[in-house]
């Protein structure tokens, strides 16, 4: 009988390969947005098309709950079971609720907006992070 001895490179076991990379991203990405969800901002992805070219499809944004928006911010909003929508408001009714559009669509949005269901304005939005997040949607 004879012995074999594997010997293994420690580079070898260190290589960053294209899984690795993006399995990190995912999850740092992970971990930071618990962070700031829990303590402060509430992170989202953009999944239409509707806010283009401010706010791209895929786009990942922070909204900041505790700011107060107004007429020609960009804002989050509560829409029923349809989930969240983030879209411009472009005017105030006589009843005190906000008049939403998104920038890529003709007309506004069919339902003025009462203050308690607006989440917040989007104070930040990485368009450059689109072509990670539609290629991790994809992949699921």
């Amino acid at each position: 009988m004879s012995n074999t001895t594997v010997q293994t490179n420690k580079n070898d076991e260190k290589k960053l390969t294209p899984k690795k990379i993006i399995g990190d991203v995912i999850f740092w990405g992970i971990i930071v947005s618990l962070i700031f969800s829990i303590f402060y901002f509430k992170l989202h992805y953009v999944a239409t098309g509707s806010m283009e070219p401010t706010i791209v499809t895929g786009a990942f944004i922070v909204v900041n709950p505790h700011e107060d928006v107004e007429v020609g911010d960009v804002a989050m909003y509560k829409a029923g079971a349809e989930g969240y929508v983030v879209h411009r408001i472009i005017d105030v009714d006589e009843n005190g609720s906000y008049i939403f559009k998104g920038d890529n669509n003709e007309t506004e949005d069919m339902e003025h907006i009462s203050k308690e269901r607006i989440v917040g304005p989007v104070i930040f939005h990485a368009n450059w992070l689109s072509p990670l997040f539609k290629a991790i949607h994809h992949l699921g």
